[in-house]
């Protein structure tokens, strides 16, 4: 299986053999100047391997650079907030994006990394200076080290007479420290003109957070058109550009509008992010071949867009490039101390075969190299409990219909059988206790204890489950039953035909979920919000709490209020 090889928009050959004199150039301009591109991680590649799909600034901004030795100060506002993700013991990303009066000139940023909110001079402990210009569409992105583990810090920008709201970030606790407890919220699909964001305003208004997991969607790419039975949401939170997106331009658009929705903001100011993309960051159903719907004479070779749409995602998330020869690697694992290791696993890109296509026994999900480093991780985890964060389901869902495949659910592992097989296995033969799988993409609450069909299993009991899955709700995406809860109490009976696991279910409401991790046990609560399609219906409330005993592999406890 060949891995796929992204092909940058702009790359050409000319760039490819100008490469050693434009890396001389950039060393020259980072000489001269106390703020540099370079520092900027919004220019690099997203693939630390993959040089070629770095962006180099324009000649008349490094011209500009060389000559001044400094930029003017423009009038700058921070529209679009800040960020902070990736955290680790220590270092943690920050982003942020500027809107300059004009586009003639770099523009310097400054950052500031403080232990308390205060910034007194004695509190800043981090502090430096990048630019930023038009080809990076006006993003920065820094990595800031030297940082002590499992802290809060507080950060902020600022460019010329500007400055940009305070954020708060954390970083992680060293693999061996002792941890008592962690605790994670987790997100996917979120769809502006199918509603209010009240879920991200719920999460930045809480204290209990170590962590936000967005577990793909992120943004959508559907164009204005696309009719949402569920009712639609226009003026500011119509899609822009009205059309699909699928070139540069439309994909930085597209983000651009997300990073500005206030609660979005919020959120990331309030909780560091770890996230992963799913299809809609690119169009429906991607994977590492194509779409469906990707139509190559209107929109181009698929290599490109792929480029295109993972380019702007790197420069819009607060994300860390990884180094990955020729791969869409996402892929990584955060580990909180001894409590436990969050392994993002990518079931959408990576060596993933198109769904329903083929020989349903061959189909793999992702490729042999992301698999090998996957069991390893699982494998080879010392932390007390192992979270697989992905995008798509794994529990058995309906895929098949008088035995053709239905496309959209072959989708989940359930349409890529070889390898989730082989992970049942393994947690079998292994023995890895105390595991389990966070999961976006389907619009619904589903939460199931894991079991192979080569094993016994007790339904009632829930025993000889080999760990559990829990599938969050949307933040707004319409969800399989047009968001109807008399169809939603239709369809939980018709899940559990197939799936003798499941223990909750939820089809209509949207919201978020929070996991707690602690010595004795692992509990997952679903939280909903009233209505997403009124600008005051944020109040939430709290649909169910799952616990699962160490140890036990299920769900041994459920409470409703």
């Amino acid at each position: 299986m060949e891995p796929l090889i992204l092909a940058h928009p702009t790359m050409t050959a000319t760039f490819r053999k100008g490469a050693i004199l434009a890396l001389i150039l950039a060393v020259t301009v980072v000489a001269a100047m106390d703020a540099s591109f370079e520092g900027n991680l919004a220019y690099q590649s997203p693939f630390l391997n993959l040089p070629e799909l770095a962006v180099q600034p324009a000649e008349h901004h490094k011209r500009h650079v060389l000559a001044k030795r400094d930029t003017p100060d423009v009038d700058v506002k921070f529209i679009h907030g800040a960020a902070s993700g990736d955290p680790l013991a220590d270092r943690v990303i920050l982003w942020t994006k500027v809107t300059p009066s004009t586009t003639k000139f770099p523009v310097k940023v400054n950052y500031e990394v403080s232990a308390d909110r205060t910034f007194a001079a004695d509190s800043i402990v981090k502090s430096g200076s990048v630019l930023t210009t038009d080809d990076v569409d006006w993003t920065v992105k820094v990595d800031v080290d030297g940082l002590k583990p499992q802290t809060t810090y507080f950060y902020r920008f600022f460019a010329g007479n500007a400055i940009s709201r305070v954020g708060r970030t954390k970083t992680l606790p060293t693999p061996d420290t002792p941890v008592d407890m962690v605790r994670v919220a987790a997100i996917s699909c979120s769809s502006m003109p199918h509603g209010y964001f009240h879920a991200h305003a719920r999460i930045a208004e809480r204290e209990d957070i170590d962590l936000v997991l967005e577990l793909g969607d992120y943004i959508y790419e559907h164009p204005e058109s696309k009719p949402i039975k569920s009712g639609k949401l226009g003026g500011e939170r119509a899609p822009q550009p009205s059309y699909q997106t699928f070139t540069l331009s439309d994909y930085r658009t597209r983000h651009s509008q997300y990073k500005r929705d206030k609660d979005t903001q919020a959120l990331h100011l309030a909780h560091p992010m770890a996230s992963i993309a799913d299809d809609h960051e690119t169009i429906d159903n991607a994977s590492r071949d194509g779409a469906p719907k990707h139509d190559p004479k209107t929109q181009g070779d698929w290599k490109v867009r792929m480029a295109a749409s993972t380019r702007a995602y790197f420069e819009y998330m607060p994300i860390r490039n990884e180094v990955d020869k020729q791969q869409y690697r996402m892929y990584r694992t955060f580990r909180f101390g001894n409590m436990a290791d969050i392994i993002f696993a990518d079931s959408r890109y990576d060596g993933r075969d198109l769904q329903a296509v083929g020989d349903i026994n061959k189909r793999k999900i992702m490729s042999d190299k992301q698999e090998a480093w996957f069991h390893n991780e699982l494998v080879s985890s010392k932390a007390k409990y192992r979270v697989i964060a992905n995008q798509v389901m794994f529990a058995p869902i309906p895929h098949k219909i008088l035995g053709y495949e239905i496309e959209i659910t072959s989708d989940a592992w359930v349409g890529y059988p070889y390898n989730r097989n082989r992970l049942l296995n393994l947690m079998a033969t292994k023995k890895l206790n105390d595991s389990l799988i966070l999961t976006g993409d389907l619009h619904s609450s589903i939460a199931s204890n894991i079991y192979s069909d080569s094993l016994p299993y007790n339904k009632e009991s829930g025993e000889g489950a080999l760990m559990t899955e829990f599938v969050g709700p949307s933040v707004t995406s319409e969800s399989s039953v047009f968001d109807n809860k008399v169809l939603s109490d239709m369809a939980g009976p018709v899940l559990k035909l197939v799936n003798k696991g499941a223990q909750w279910t939820d089809f209509y409401r949207h919201g978020y979920m929070v996991l707690q991790l602690t010595n004795e046990f692992a509990r997952t609560e679903y939280w909903y919000v009233q209505d997403i399609k009124k600008l005051d219906g944020g109040r939430e409330i709290l649909g169910v709490v799952l616990e699962s005993k160490r140890g036990s592999n299920r769900i041994t406890k459920k409470y409703s209020p």
